[in-house]
């Protein structure tokens, strides 16, 4: 049962993963009618007003998200990091599985080597520009679909990007495994849509100005 502690509602775990589980199941019902219809439906909503999570429900999510316990230093600096906020919590947890810095064994995660000072981006842009310059191959195509909007469909990425089919598919695949975006359909008529709005922002922010241009059908500067 849920019991108050200085005026804060205390969940259980299993509540706090259902509280996770709702959300996520929420968002991608509708980011599938956004993909399927261009906007989302005009449909009955709830709001659903949720308080940021106490640092045990951080730390409960943090080891959920890597599927095996943290070491103590790491899930500290999520905590003190994220504030609860679940995107941040999810997403910061996900740069650090991603770093190098830990290493798997049975028992849960472990560090290889000293924690750097700054190994843990302070921001959830930070944290998603990380994980995106970790995926320097297909950092571009990342931009280019960004330049595109919120949403693109293959053909026109296809056109833009002036990949070959097997390069473009993989690269799209690996931003698809890192949950990066959601694919509505298969190519050639797959549609693509950046799982959040803030996923989309931080490539688009961080891209060279020649990508901008080529996706948007500006004049090329000079250099690019």
């Amino acid at each position: 049962m849920a019991s108050a502690a200085n005026g804060k509602l205390s969940l259980p775990t299993s509540a706090v993963l259902k509280r996770r589980a709702l959300i996520s199941s929420l968002i991608s019902r509708a980011s599938g009618f956004a993909v399927a219809n261009g906007s989302v439906p005009s449909i009955p909503v709830t709001n659903i007003a949720l308080d940021r999570l106490a640092p045990a429900e951080v730390e409960t999510l943090a080891e959920h998200v890597a599927g095996r316990p943290l070491p103590p230093e790491v899930t500290a600096q999520i905590v003190a990091k994220t504030d609860g906020v679940p995107l941040f919590v999810e997403e910061l947890t996900k740069t650090v599985l991603e770093s190098g810095l830990l290493i798997e064994r049975p028992r849960g995660w472990h560090l290889d080597g000293p924690l750097p000072p700054f190994a843990i981006p302070a921001t959830l842009q930070d944290s998603l520009a990380a994980r995106l310059d970790r995926l320097a191959p297909v950092k571009e195509i990342a931009q280019i679909g960004a330049a595109i909007g919120r949403e693109f469909s293959y053909p026109l990425l296809r056109a833009v990007a002036g990949r070959d089919e097997p390069a473009l598919r993989a690269a799209l695949a690996q931003l698809e495994e890192a949950e990066l975006l959601f694919r509505s359909g298969m190519p050639p008529d797959a549609r693509y849509t950046f799982k959040r709005a803030l996923v989309q922002d931080t490539p688009f922010a961080i891209q060279p100005a020649c990508l901008g241009n080529r996706s948007s059908r500006r004049p090329t500067p000079p250099g690019c």
